[in-house]
């Protein structure tokens, strides 16, 4: 990977984080560390552990959060499609734990992306998906 990294980029990245650089391009190297969340509105994380098929080890940063090594498609899974849990790589787990909402609180989720996010907002606020407003937004639509 890191030999199709632009030059400029890498001369940029060398500049901002001087001795750090080396972790940087190392990382573009490594394998991708894949994670799910899961569900607590619908499971708990025992059981999810209990029901997948590849072991599962923590993550430092999102209680209900899980990393796992192996080939794993979530499509062919019934439980993704229950939706007692949500793919998503390990460390984008920590922006909405470090967020940490409370119930009541309003959050305006300006990502652009599908409702992983905001599913996880909603299930740390112990509330239910049809409480949230979804405005999509999308450049030429």
């Amino acid at each position: 990977m890191t030999q199709n990294l632009p030059d400029g980029f890498l001369r940029r990245m060398h500049t901002l984080l001087g001795g750090d650089f080396d972790i940087l391009y190392e990382g573009y190297d490594r394998s991708l560390r894949r994670g799910i969340r899961v569900n607590t509105l619908k499971y708990t994380a025992r059981d999810l552990a209990a029901w997948f098929p590849l072991p599962l080890s923590p993550v430092p940063f999102a209680r209900d959060g899980f990393a796992f090594e192996g080939a794993f498609r979530a499509g062919a899974d019934p439980l993704h499609h229950a939706g007692a849990y949500y793919m998503q790589e390990a460390s984008a787990m920590s922006a909405v734990t470090v967020l940490s909402p409370l119930p009541g609180e309003r959050i305006l989720d300006l990502q652009l992306r599908t409702g992983e996010y905001r599913q996880f907002l909603l299930q740390l606020r112990k509330e239910t998906p049809g409480c949230r407003l979804d405005l999509l937004l999308r450049s030429g639509k």
